[in-house]
């Protein structure tokens, strides 16, 4: 069973070779390589030239600077495997990632195959764990499946492209592409989300497949200017994106708890770091509560319900709130409520918010 790696890369020459190397290392062999040069300005297109020339599995890609979105498609349209990993260039596998996952899908052809990560930070290392056991992730199904289905739609799973396999032909059918992360914030969430919504064969395998790294510059390393508009732009696309497909009573679930998410994380990072805490704070709430995608997702009956299927019921308790006070304008109560409990909020901001 063939295995197509995509590696975007935009100036990655420092970490190309390790990443390369643990490509390489796999004691599964039966792959394709493919190295997409984003435009490049250091060394990297003839780092990627010289793997060419090294191994006969890997085919580079050279184009003009697009984005990591548009790169990673211009892989997805020359992948020949019957799965797809995504691989970015600064990151780095275990020997045995491929081989693990190759594992499960040969028992069945699953859509979708995600294990967990390693966090790497200032040579620290952290493992990814959650409460739930290996195996099958379904909305409806067995007790187990379902209550796996509800607790890995709140984590970082979502947050994430890489660190699994999807299955082409499955991609294929729907036509899922990532979008374009100069305009789409958080582009890997959206994708999974609208892969997500078709309803996949899941499997979570709870060991370690991917070594990711936090570094300066990073996503998850620093704030984010615009924040609220860029996760409301993003809830508009996946909100969009159901109703256009058909598919948006059965994903209700995934959008409102991803509005809550987004609504928390975009108030409280403004409520830490804005000069003029109380207005600043009002101002993004007002931001959410005018939007009229966010009114309509809001407007739906089965609020409550979906945000109660969430693992953490102090997450409950507080998005629940939040939701009911932006349906209902209570713009003061909430500002007061987040600049109040502030020091708190590191609780929905970052990472937890991005999933």
């Amino acid at each position: 069973m063939l295995v197509t790696i995509i590696i975007p890369v935009y100036n990655m020459e420092l970490f190309l070779n390790k990443c390369m190397a643990s490509v390489f290392a796999q004691s599964y062999k039966y792959l394709q390589i493919i190295l997409v040069n984003d435009g490049s300005k250091d060394n990297s297109p003839t780092l990627c030239d010289s793997f060419c020339q090294k191994d006969n599995r890997v085919e580079v890609i050279h184009k003009e600077n697009a984005g990591l979105g548009f790169a990673r498609n211009t892989g997805m349209e020359k992948a020949k495997g019957n799965y797809i990993f995504f691989l970015d260039p600064d990151d780095w596998i275990p020997d045995d990632c491929i081989e693990k996952l190759i594992k499960v899908v040969e028992s069945y052809p699953y859509d979708v195959v995600k294990g967990l990560h390693y966090l790497v930070k200032q040579d620290k290392i952290k493992l990814t764990s959650y409460s739930y056991s290996s195996g099958v992730a379904k909305r409806s199904g067995s007790k187990q499946e379902m209550e796996r289905y509800h607790k890995i739609k709140t984590k970082s799973v979502f947050g994430a492209a890489w660190g699994g396999l999807y299955r082409k032909e499955f991609l294929e059918k729907h036509q899922l592409l990532f979008d374009d992360n100069q305009v789409v914030f958080l582009e890997d969430v959206l994708f999974n989300l609208k892969t997500f919504s078709h309803q996949p064969d899941y499997y979570m395998l709870c060991e370690p497949v991917y070594f990711y790294l936090i570094r300066d510059g990073s996503i998850m390393n620093r704030k984010q200017i615009n924040l609220a508009a860029k996760l409301l732009n993003c809830n508009r696309e996946y909100s969009r994106y159901l109703i256009e497909k058909g598919t948006y009573s059965e994903n209700e679930d995934l959008l409102i708890q991803q509005t809550a998410r987004y609504f928390c994380w975009a108030v409280s990072e403004i409520a830490e770091g804005a000069q003029h805490k109380f207005s600043d704070t009002k101002k993004v709430i007002i931001e959410f509560g005018k939007d009229e995608m966010i009114s309509f997702n809001l407007s739906k009956k089965n609020v409550v319900r979906h945000l109660k299927q969430l693992e953490n019921k102090a997450d409950v308790v507080f998005y629940s709130i939040c939701m009911f006070g932006l349906k209902y304008k209570w713009y003061v109560l909430l500002t007061a409520l987040f600049v109040g409990i502030n020091p708190i909020m590191k609780r929905y901001r970052g990472k937890k918010s991005r999933a």
